[in-house]
């Protein structure tokens, strides 16, 4: 049976914004932003207009009229932020994030002129299905979804005697990458997992019961477990300048870090499981090993563009960074060092 009760739309409750790979599928290295620091959100359709074809007669009447119908090319979608957050501009706009000597976020380094604007991404909204004046009985929201968005910084800031402008523009498109499994495919009952063939086209709404949870929610890469973590996480390629301590021993509790630094490792002896310190807490960074014993040592090596040399014996590890976004983990077999399967771990 169709809800029927006439429900308008009003509000906007919350945006959820996942980060997504070029062909449009879910990246799952990045956490997913849910937040209510939206001041508005707008989208419009852009047509062809389709060719029109008239002909006259000698004395000046139509005798022959024709419209080609319009395509829909694609849509228009705006977004103007209550702040000018570090992490919700590198998700939407690329550039990167600036973090402290603890690998904290405190600021924001816009794309380099002459790079691709934008990082694609899927948006979806919250708004009040509202029924005389009041939420509507059984789904009180309506859901809409965006399933592929790039936007780009636009418009002027101003500094003055006012709010700093975050203003974002650019198109959404369909996005059949996301017709498999959906947005927030860990949950099998978030609603466009249910109706995930919708997200072949440019948008789609409907009814729903719930908001999602607000924050920060870890990626598929960083454990799959929805893992909260504070809005420090860090969204771009926060690099840790110097090399973090990496061990092997019993996996930690997830949560909160004692004295151990951001990026710090630590590989699960007993399931070869990789831990990684993020935002002050330990997260199951979602990378195993082929399990590790406690007697092998792990290195964490300088940034630098490959393993280091020096004398390792068979089966050590050795943990290197590129110094911009990820930490990869070399074994050492037959006196080389050989790649750990898909080992990549993005800081």
């Amino acid at each position: 049976m169709a809800y029927r009760d006439g429900a308008s739309s009003v509000q906007g409750n919350a945006i959820r914004i996942t980060r997504l790979q070029l062909d449009g599928s879910i990246d799952p290295r990045f956490p997913v932003l849910t937040t209510r620091g939206f001041i508005t959100a707008s989208f419009s359709p852009e047509y062809e207009e389709g060719d029109e074809i008239t002909e006259k007669r000698a004395d000046g009447g139509v005798c022959i009229s024709w419209k080609a119908d319009d395509t829909l090319k694609r849509l228009n979608f705006n977004l103007s932020l209550c702040s000018p957050d570090p992490e919700a501009a590198a998700l939407l706009a690329g550039g990167q994030v600036i973090c402290d000597a603890e690998g904290l976020v405190v600021g924001y380094t816009s794309p380099e002129v002459g790079s691709i604007a934008g990082n694609p991404v899927a948006v979806e909204i919250w708004s009040t299905a509202n029924v005389g004046g009041k939420p509507a009985a059984g789904q009180p929201f309506w859901h809409w979804a965006f399933p592929y968005v790039k936007v780009r910084y636009d418009g002027d800031r101003e500094f003055g005697n006012s709010a700093l402008a975050n203003e974002f523009s650019g198109q959404a498109l369909g996005n059949p990458a996301l017709v498999t499994n959906g947005l927030n495919p860990n949950n099998a009952g978030d609603d466009f997992v249910t109706y995930k063939e919708a997200l072949v086209n440019p948008f789609s709404y409907v009814r729903s019961t719930t908001l999602p949870p607000f924050g920060w929610k870890e990626g598929e890469a960083g454990g799959g477990n929805g893992f909260p973590t504070e809005p420090e996480f860090t969204v771009g390629e926060c690099a840790i300048t110097e090399a973090a301590a990496a061990s092997v021993g019993d996996a930690p509790t997830a949560g909160p870090a004692g004295s151990e630094p951001n990026g710090e490792l630590l590989v699960d002896s007993a399931t070869g499981d990789v831990w990684i310190v993020r935002a002050r807490n330990w997260v199951d960074s979602g990378v195993s090993l082929t399990p590790i014993p406690d007697a092998v040592a792990i290195v964490a090596s300088d940034p630098v563009a490959t393993p280091p040399t020096g004398t390792f014996a068979d089966d050590d590890v050795v943990w290197w960074n590129d110094g911009t976004s990820s930490y990869k983990a070399y074994r050492r077999t037959a006196g080389a060092w050989v790649a750990e399967g898909a080992s990549d771990i993005i800081k």
